[in-house]
């Protein structure tokens, strides 16, 4: 399920960023991003929102560190939609 995730946020980073380098992995946070401040973070969430037809509480955001960290809280997201 991960590896799915993954392979649909990639066109959302694409979008966002107008980028086709961005290597989606666990580790990558908005530090290893050039152009990845608040608004654009904002834009990914609403994205994923939008795409993976589940909604976020502010609450959710306090534990995103990493992309893994945002992968693992999209699949619990999921889980649970009913």
């Amino acid at each position: 399920m991960e590896a799915d995730i993954y392979d649909r946020l990639g066109p959302i980073f694409r979008t966002v960023f107008g980028r086709d380098d961005i290597r989606l992995s666990p580790e990558l946070s908005s530090r290893d991003v050039v152009g990845w401040d608040s608004f654009r973070h904002v834009e990914i969430i609403l994205e994923i929102e939008a795409r993976f037809g589940i909604r976020f509480k502010s609450r959710d955001m306090d534990e995103i560190r990493q992309l893994g960290d945002l992968v693992a809280l999209i699949r619990r997201k999921l889980a649970t939609a009913p």
